[in-house]
């Protein structure tokens, strides 16, 4: 490993932002790329970015409508690549957003590594000074890149950020914090995702003036880092979105900060339970296990039964029977029960259209997926949105 390749590697490590290098327009080197990465598999974006860098005389900076960064630093026929960073911590509709304008159809959404900006300015630094020799300061990047209240990628639309202040290092806690209590609920270790919750409510920026606000956002923060970990730690969506819907509603009829905090522990605690107790007992088979991971990994696209059976090295029959006896429900309704669930998340914490949401999720038609979300929820989809959108929205 040369001295560049080891100081990408260790930039990743660090960071855990998608690192690349390209020659003669091929990737020679990646790190963080084996899942969507947006430079390689975005068309013509990582042209776009290549060829504004090749007007400037520094790295280039860009910031996207989705409050998303990538860093391109040129020098001759190469090109490095840095990002996606998030500029702000990104809610689970916003990473959505990301990804569906970047082009992904399909695949695991992961959360855009975080870094303030004088962290992500300083990896820049580094590896512009290993690839082109030159050193540069902060204040020249900023200034050529225009990057003052806001940065804007080419061709992208504007979008006003929060105060300059919200930036800053000391205002936040970091990536590998975060990583670390998902990791904790992602593994079931309940007491240990409780002390890292408690440590990052010390360390987190101020996102209001008003300490019982303050407490309420952390506290809803928490709460969908929380259900993300415990969806890759096996918990069903239906499940997970279950509780984070439960637990936010709650959230607003908190009327001190000591409530706040004593809810928001209670979610984590039972969340991360859930995911503790799913690893210590084997509630179903490994065949209806992959059937049940398979369908929630891939319930935008059609599902066939002889597909997955296929899969698994089973009958179709056979993976039909098993599955309705362990489940206790067929698993056409078990696949209209997880697009039910993730519609209603997105009636909740979107402003997508109705049928805009029920296409997303692969309802064949807005009738059809008006009829089952009022067999699974009670109510129409307009009902449930005007009954569940938090106030914010």
């Amino acid at each position: 490993m040369d001295k560049l390749t080891f100081i990408l590697s260790k930039c990743f490590q660090l960071t855990g932002v998608s690192i690349s290098l390209y020659q003669d327009g091929e990737m020679i080197f990646g790190v963080g790329t084996d899942d969507f990465y947006p430079i390689r598999d975005t068309k013509g974006f990582r042209q776009k970015l290549v060829q504004t860098a090749q007007n400037k005389e520094v790295p280039l900076i860009g910031r996207d409508m989705h409050k998303v960064m990538f860093a391109c630093i040129e020098s001759g026929d190469s090109f490095c690549f840095f990002g996606p960073v998030a500029a702000e911590h990104l809610n689970r509709i916003e990473v959505h957003r990301f990804y569906f304008d970047m082009g992904m159809r399909k695949g695991m959404e992961k959360q855009v590594p975080f870094l303030p900006l004088s962290r992500f300015l300083a990896c820049v630094e580094i590896i512009a000074a290993e690839l082109t020799g030159q050193t540069y300061t902060d204040e020249e990047i900023l200034a050529a890149n225009a990057i003052r209240d806001e940065a804007e990628l080419p061709g992208e639309k504007k979008k006003s950020l929060q105060r300059p202040d919200i930036m800053e290092e000391t205002a936040h806690h970091t990536y590998m914090e975060e990583r670390r209590l998902l990791d904790c609920v992602r593994e079931g270790c309940v007491e240990e995702a409780l002390r890292m919750n408690a440590r990052m409510d010390a360390e987190i920026g101020m996102m209001s003036k008003n300490e019982t606000e303050q407490c309420r956002k952390l506290a809803t923060v928490a709460i969908a880092l929380s259900v993300h970990a415990a969806i890759e730690g096996g918990i069903s969506p239906a499940d997970a979105y279950q509780i984070s819907d439960d637990f936010l509603q709650k959230l607003d009829t908190c009327r001190d900060v000591s409530e706040l905090i004593a809810l928001r522990n209670q979610a984590v605690r039972e969340i991360t339970t859930k995911v503790h107790d799913r690893l210590m007992r084997k509630k179903s088979s490994s065949y209806v296990e992959r059937c049940c991971d398979y369908v929630n990994k891939n319930y935008r696209n059609k599902i066939y039964l002889t597909k997955i059976a296929s899969e698994l090295g089973i009958s179709p029959s056979y993976l039909s029977r098993l599955f309705a006896k362990e489940m206790g429900v067929t698993l056409q309704d078990y696949v209209v029960q997880i697009r039910v669930e993730h519609a209603a998340n997105l009636l909740t914490f979107s402003n997508e259209s109705i049928s805009t949401i029920s296409d997303y999720v692969n309802f064949p038609s807005q009738s059809y997926f008006g009829k089952m979300f009022l067999r699974y929820k009670n109510m129409t989809p307009r009902e449930y949105r005007e009954v569940h959108k938090p106030k914010e929205f």
